[in-house]
């Protein structure tokens, strides 16, 4: 059987980032890792949308940098979410 690939967003623009925060880390530790590849997303204060490396962390990443942003694009490929260093993993 194929894994799923699941995208989790958090954080964001609300006075409650931190609880997003919260809710996507027990989220992401309840999901059977055997079943599901995970694409995170986290979401600034400010409103921009970053991709998180999770192979990097062992908590839940939230890494603002101009490497991670994510930019909308308009492509022929179905591939809308690209980064500075191409495209994301596809959803």
């Amino acid at each position: 059987m194929q894994k799923l690939t699941v995208a989790i967003l958090y954080g964001g623009k609300s006075t409650e980032h931190e609880v997003s925060l919260v809710s996507a880390k027990n989220i992401i530790n309840h999901l059977d890792a055997t079943k599901f590849n995970l694409v995170l997303i986290a979401i600034s204060p400010q409103g921009q949308w970053y991709w998180q490396n999770m192979t990097k962390h062992t908590s839940l990443p939230t890494e603002f940098s101009a490497d991670n942003l994510i930019q909308m694009t308009m492509s022929q490929d179905k591939q809308p979410f690209a980064t500075p260093q191409g495209l994301l993993p596809a959803i």
